[in-house]
């Protein structure tokens, strides 16, 4: 059975991905942390969010969202 923190978070997966204009998926691995820390700053002023999410939860969260599109990440990613 799901923990409940997981289906929680499964919750605000879908109301962000339902709210948003765009939501993009990314694979970080490599990028030095100093550019990660650049690249959120950067968004967070241009009014956009990044989280890490776990893949898994991405999957069952983005195809129940109505999207046009679903996720369907395969490396560790950062949803924008």
């Amino acid at each position: 059975m799901p923990a409940a923190a997981k289906i929680a978070e499964v919750g605000e997966l879908r109301s962000l991905i339902r709210g948003a204009q765009i939501a993009i998926s990314t694979a970080y691995q490599g990028l030095p942390v100093g550019e990660q820390v650049l690249l959120r700053r950067q968004l967070t002023e241009a009014g956009a969010e990044m989280r890490v999410v776990k893949n898994t939860l991405l999957r069952i969260a983005a195809p129940t969202t109505g999207s046009s599109r679903s996720a369907s990440p395969t490396r560790p990613s950062r949803s924008c």
